[in-house]
């Protein structure tokens, strides 16, 4: 409904109108008024918004949901319009507020860290005897198949998104298994699966969303060893599945964002060993692909907004150091504790961005957000135990950022034929 205020001689009145009677002139100045009633320049979705006046017909039809969510939050007398636009900016962008693409970036990190580690100079054994069981890279070893779980916490404060920001909170379990192919030479690959899930929640906001994901991939590894030098390649493959809710002013909007998620990474080791201890010094490179496909949230069954994420172009560059120690202990045991520091930067589209519009308009707002941080430092502790054809293993490493704050919990579990 819009209301005109006219002059009657010396009184005024007030006439409503339905927005379909509208004329062209009366649609401008109710657009204006409903983009000021939404926050003004604090509302990230303009154009979105307006066009619900300018194409209430459509809109009515294509978006109800949409439709009745803007009138009811530019409507209330209880909330200011900066309090508005925060609940408005929350929906055009449900599915960031709940780290739909951050957590693909996360699952897809685990597994390139677990395969590279698998054929990282620091799995070989440090003494030149020791134990009865047989290291990947000693001599004669051949196949062996080895499974790995991971515990994961996510924090994420104050990341930058179309007209404020982001905070949440995220956990996941994931399982790894792989095996690892016959050295031919100086060579050794493998193939790891993994599958997990986890949930992602908001922390403040004007609204409280919710992201419930399932995560799958694939993963080729390989590396070419020399005695004191090791490069190492991997190329691999993983979807994550999302069901985002979002509580917000009354309304529940519900979406399932799909991101796919494309890995290639080389690595570079030097060992130099100091008697039981190993100091590798290392560089990596890694390209990541993120494409989360379109999506439409809908309000009780009623549509609501369409989104369009740009394909993101990520590459990491890792430098650190690891060192390790072995002890040999006279029942046959290999305990082999190890640190590895390193600082990742982080380049390309670090920053993404999405189109916003309403089903059956062609108004459309593209908004901005930061999907992870510019570098990070990363510290990694584990120790690890071997005997006979069996080795254990247990790690924790954590990554800190301006914004986001990482910690994984590992236990590993690997036989050698």
């Amino acid at each position: 409904m819009f209301a005109e205020v006219k002059q009657n001689n010396r009184d005024y009145d007030v006439v409503y109108k339905e927005l379909k009677d509208l004329s062209v002139d009366e649609k401008e100045a109710a657009k204006e008024q409903i983009v000021a009633a939404a926050g003004g320049t604090s509302l990230a979705a303009t154009s979105v918004i307006g066009s619900i006046v300018t194409d209430s017909d459509a809109v009515a039809k294509s978006a109800p949901g949409a439709k009745a969510f803007v009138a009811a939050v530019t409507g209330s007398a209880d909330i200011t319009s900066a309090q508005a636009a925060a609940h408005i900016n929350a929906a055009v962008q449900m599915g960031e507020t709940s780290g739909t693409s951050a957590n693909a970036v996360s699952v897809a990190s685990n597994v390139t860290g677990t395969v590279t580690g698998r054929m990282s100079l620091n799995a070989a054994p440090v003494a030149e005897v020791g134990g009865k069981g047989r290291s990947l890279y000693e001599d004669n070893s051949g196949a062996g198949i080895w499974a790995q779980y991971v515990h994961g916490k996510d924090k994420v404060r104050d990341m930058a998104m179309a007209g404020g920001s982001a905070s949440y909170d995220s956990k996941y379990n994931g399982f790894v298994l792989g095996t690892d192919f016959a050295k031919i030479g100086k060579f050794q690959s493998g193939i790891a699966f993994t599958y997990g899930s986890g949930d992602t929640t908001s922390v403040g906001g004007a609204a409280y969303s919710r992201n419930d994901f399932d995560f799958w991939g694939v993963s080729l590894y390989g590396s070419m060893r020399n005695s004191d030098t090791n490069l190492i390649a991997d190329i691999g493959y993983s979807r994550s599945d999302s069901d985002v809710e979002q509580n917000n002013f009354g309304s529940l909007l519900t979406a399932n964002p799909k991101t796919d998620t494309i890995t290639l990474g080389i690595k570079g080791e030097k060992l130099y060993q100091y008697d039981n201890l190993q100091v590798m010094p290392y560089v990596g490179l890694r390209y990541l692909s993120i494409d989360t496909g379109s999506y439409s949230s809908d309000i009780g069954g009623l549509a609501a907004f369409n989104y369009v994420p740009e394909r993101q172009n990520v590459w990491l560059l890792p430098v650190g150091v690891s060192l390790t120690y072995e002890n040999i202990a006279d029942n046959g045991w290999k305990i082999r504790p190890n640190v590895d520091l390193s600082y990742m930067w982080a380049m390309g589209d670090t920053d993404s961005s999405m189109t916003v519009g309403l089903p059956g308009t062609t108004a459309a707002d593209r908004l901005g957000y930061t999907v992870m941080d510019k570098g990070s430092f990363i510290g990694k502790v584990g120790l690890e135990a071997e005997k006979g054809h069996m080795t254990y293993g247990v790690s924790y490493s954590y990554q800190k950022g301006s914004d986001a704050q990482s910690n994984k919990w590992f236990v590993d579990l690997k036989y050698s034929f």
